[in-house]
């Protein structure tokens, strides 16, 4: 196939999709001054992104989609070059300063609340950033015993090696959560939880507990450094609330698969060695 055919072939939606977003931008603007209400500044948000979005497929989409014809290049251009400097700088300092990217986040249950809107009528897979764990199919196991039990929460478990920095849970033989214990110290417990699936009822609850005046006033007590090293509030702690508050809660063993917690300098290392083996 030619390269102008191909072009042409891509080309097509992306033109089509330009007018629709000009035709929305005009639609958002003369809405915007001609009807001002109580969610103009949520309309001009929008009209902003639809803005720069218009920008980009104008300019830097045309020139990325003519750099890949014609083949590209394993080096950076100088404009590239220019771009990326303050692109990273951003970027460092924002994986430096995590808390204050999200500014006021009490820790991963507040900045999940943030995205309310966009979950309360979704089911949630929840996972951690810097934990790697298996199988591969894990959600779509925790979806199906989801559907199977109608659950409000299932947790995925591994087999937890240092029980004092992880939330261990306790459960009957049919995978039911009798309770979460939160990185103790001594335990019997074997398995600790590693992601999550969860329906709108247990956002609801979430969103509700991280509102409740009684949460904030004993916040000292629930976001310490005994339920999470970085003093945060934990997702275990909205667990054992709403497991308190009697919602449904269960669980999937993975007893042949195991994590890794590349938040952990040792854990870090351990991740390079398996996933990138010196070659021989």
């Amino acid at each position: 196939m030619r390269s102008s055919n191909f072009a042409a072939i891509v080309g097509f939606p992306r033109v089509s999709f330009l007018i629709v977003k000009s035709c929305a931008l005009l639609l958002a603007s003369r809405r915007l001054f001609s009807e001002p209400s109580s969610d103009s500044f949520t309309l001009f948000s929008r009209a902003i992104a639809l803005s720069i979005s218009l920008l980009l497929s104008f300019t830097l989409t045309p020139a990325l989609c003519s750099y890949m014809l014609k083949g590209g290049s394993e080096e950076d251009t100088w404009l590239l070059r220019k771009l990326k400097k303050p692109y990273l700088r951003a970027l460092d300092w924002c994986m430096a300063n995590g808390r204050k990217v999200i500014a006021g986040s009490l820790g991963p249950p507040d900045t999940i609340d943030r995205a309310y809107p966009f979950l309360e009528q979704k089911r949630v897979a929840f996972g951690f950033p810097d934990i790697l764990f298996g199988p591969d199919d894990a959600y779509r196991q925790l979806i199906a015993a989801q559907e199977r039990t109608g659950a409000d929460v299932v947790l995925g478990l591994h087999r937890v090696y240092d029980h004092r920095v992880w939330d261990m849970v306790d459960c009957d033989a049919d995978g039911l959560v009798r309770n979460i214990v939160m990185k103790p110290v001594t335990t019997t417990l074997t398995y600790g939880w590693c992601c999550a699936v969860w329906t709108p009822a247990f956002s609801e609850f979430l969103h509700r507990f991280l509102g409740a005046e009684e949460t904030h006033r004993n916040l000292a007590q629930l976001a310490n450094t005994a339920h999470d090293l970085g003093g945060d509030l934990a997702v275990g702690v909205v667990l054992q609330a709403a497991l308190k508050a009697g919602l449904l809660l269960q669980s999937v063993i993975f007893p042949h698969d195991t994590y890794i917690d590349i938040g952990t300098p040792e854990d870090l290392a351990k991740a390079v060695r398996q996933f990138n083996p010196p070659e021989r």
